[in-house]
């Protein structure tokens, strides 16, 4: 599993959306990967959440207050995992 392109954007509501593109010998969408996020906002060390692994290929995240936010990536199918961080965000 390689993580090979990461994508952050924020809309009109104060979410913020994060996709991915994969390069990986498992079709996307099968129960074998799953995906875990960890949202960051800068001046803060540990992430203010946490979403845990889910079969959830992209995260749609409501920003509860204006900084500048950025989401760790992981994806993992049994014992393989890897991980990619996005692009920080202004909201």
């Amino acid at each position: 599993i390689t993580i090979k392109e990461t994508f952050i954007r924020k809309n009109k509501n104060n979410e913020i959306f994060v996709s991915f593109k994969l390069s990986t010998n498992v079709e996307k969408g099968t129960d074998s990967l799953q995906y875990a996020y960890y949202v960051y906002c800068k001046g803060i060390k540990e992430p203010i959440e946490k979403i845990m692994y889910s079969s959830k290929e992209t995260l749609l995240y409501k920003v509860k207050h204006p900084g500048k936010y950025k989401v760790k990536i992981f994806v993992r199918n049994g014992t393989q995992k890897v991980l990619a961080s996005t692009a920080t965000v202004d909201i």
